[in-house]
């Protein structure tokens, strides 16, 4: 199972890349790097906030969990 999950992670990644460079390209093209970098920087620090939130969320759930 893991290496199912693994595989499909590993396809998701290999198409988000491409979509990533796709977009790279067009924007070096039209020289909007900034736009495109601080967007991108912009989308890392989202997904990190939310996955922040949801390690503390889960953490806390299990902190019942135990103590119980």
């Amino acid at each position: 199972m893991t290496d199912r999950i693994c595989g499909m992670l590993a396809r998701q990644g290999a198409q988000t890349g491409t979509l990533f460079e796709l977009a790279w390209q067009n924007h070096v093209e039209n020289g909007v790097q900034d736009r495109f970098v601080t967007a991108t920087n912009l989308v890392k620090s989202k997904m990190r906030k939310r996955l922040e939130a949801d390690e503390k969320n889960i953490a806390e759930r299990m902190s019942k969990v135990v103590d119980k």
